[in-house]
Parts: structure tokens; C-alpha cells; sequence
């Protein structure tokens, strides 16, 4: 299932960085592209939106499903 996740509070290559490792560390994750500029996350991925969500609030970004903000 492709996913698009909004991270507001994703500013820098730094960022980019840690939320690229941290998915990519899931089995269920296949494909992921992070824009900075436009604060999306857009993945291929069979896991849950919300183990998605939850993994990045985790790391200290508040994200939402694109379409919920």
C-alpha cells in the first residue's frame, strides 16, 4: 500500500536522515521518498498506517496521515 505521511516539524537533512533509517528498519517497508520542502513522507509499505505514525512520534515528529491535516 502506498502511504503519504505529513511530518510538520521535519526541517533538515537530519531529519530526513533519521525518519529514512527508522522506517527502512521495518520488514514492511518498501519504498520510501522524503520531501523536505513540502514535509511529506510518501512510502510503500504493508504495515498499518498508524505503526507508521506511531514509530515517527516516537522519534519526536508529530505526523499525520497527509489527508488528515
Amino acid at each position: 500500500m502506498n502511504y503519504t505521511l505529513y511530518v510538520e516539524d521535519m526541517h533538515c537533512e537530519n531529519c530526513r536522515e533519521k525518519i529514512t533509517n527508522a522506517l527502512k528498519g521495518l520488514a514492511e517497508v518498501s519504498d520510501i521518498s522524503v520531501d523536505l520542502d513540502r514535509k511529506r513522507v510518501v512510502l510503500t509499505s504493508d504495515a498499518q498506517p498508524v505503526k507508521l505514525i506511531n514509530i515517527l512520534d516516537e522519534l519526536g515528529y508529530n505526523a499525520a496521515m497527509d489527508e488528515e491535516r
